[in-house]
């Protein structure tokens, strides 16, 4: 005859329970063991439902983010997001980049609200959010965001496209990863131009490593201006953020609806930066800024600015 076993990780007077039990009991509360007393039987299935019902309420009790950081890559996204940390109406996910529009999208909703934090937590108007830069870029992002909720606040912050990629070829090579095969930034920036020429720049139509094409804020922001309201994202560039860091965050702030913060008690100095370690060749540099001059012209004729990149 078999007798009751109880589980050593579990006791229901503790309201506690082992992971690995919610989980068995989860995925099939039909897989109790056979037991000899119904009383035992009856409060087999009370702690059952009782793991259930916790573990399954936790996950409902996530917080969902107010709003992105959505880019651009090498644009200052990460100083934006340690300074917005500081906010004491904002609570920060588990990690800055979850990438769950672009990478991960597959794991589902579920797995993205395990990296917020509870609604109970965000009490007294806080709010929670994320940072990913490559949501701006990844086609299938604007989308995926606007399906998870249209009514979500977006932020972009954009850099002068030559330095962004400037930046982000030697960020790859500071981490010791490849570089498509090219032995110098000036010989990328000339074979991805041609590669653009001759194959546009789809993505991921073509082989190009898309230094540049990150670059096109213009295509990417018309991405999302066409799901969105465009009182729904906020663009600024990333220059103003170091020039003007309280001012750029004021405005950050209030446009997110929250109470100012003593931004004077903070220490403002730019996350993450991966300065550029020797100057550009200028030759490389006029190049560039004759590519990106008319995808910059339709950038500034879209959001009704002038940034002046060169």
């Amino acid at each position: 005859m078999k007798r009751a076993r109880c589980c050593r990780h579990f006791f229901a007077h503790t309201m506690n329970a082992c992971t690995r039990c919610s989980v068995s009991i989860m995925t099939g509360i039909s897989a109790a063991p056979t037991l000899v007393d119904e009383n035992i039987e009856s409060r087999w299935m009370a702690g059952a439902r009782l793991i259930y019902g916790v573990t399954l309420g936790r996950l409902q009790a996530k917080a969902r983010p107010a709003f992105l950081i959505i880019g651009a890559q090498k644009a200052g996204s990460t100083a934006l997001f340690s300074y917005l940390e500081k906010h004491q109406q904002i609570i920060p996910p588990q990690v800055k980049e979850v990438q769950f529009f672009d990478h991960r999208y597959a794991f589902g909703s579920r797995w993205y609200a395990t990296h917020f934090p509870s609604q109970r937590a965000l009490e007294n108007d806080k709010i929670t959010f994320e940072a990913t830069p490559n949501y701006l870029y990844y086609p299938a992002c604007a989308e995926r965001i606007f399906t998870y909720d249209p009514a979500i606040k977006l932020i972009a912050a954009l850099r002068n496209p030559i330095d962004r990629a400037y930046s982000n070829w030697n960020w790859r090579g500071g981490l010791g990863w490849h570089n498509f095969g090219y032995d110098s930034f000036d010989a990328m920036v000339r074979g991805e131009i041609d590669v653009i020429a001759k194959q546009g720049t789809g993505y991921p139509g073509n082989l190009a490593p898309k230094y540049l094409q990150r670059g096109l804020y213009a295509d990417q922001l018309e991405r999302y201006f066409a799901l969105f309201p465009r009182e729904q994202i906020m663009v600024i560039e990333s220059a103003a953020l170091r020039r003007e860091p309280v001012e750029t965050l004021n405005a950050v702030t209030r446009w997110l609806g929250l109470r100012d913060h003593d931004w004077s008690r903070e220490t403002l100095d730019p996350a993450n930066e991966s300065g550029n370690r020797t100057p550009m060749n200028p030759e490389t540099r006029a190049l560039l800024a004759s590519f990106y001059r008319p995808h910059n012209e339709r950038l500034y004729r879209l959001l009704g600015v002038e940034y002046g990149w060169g």
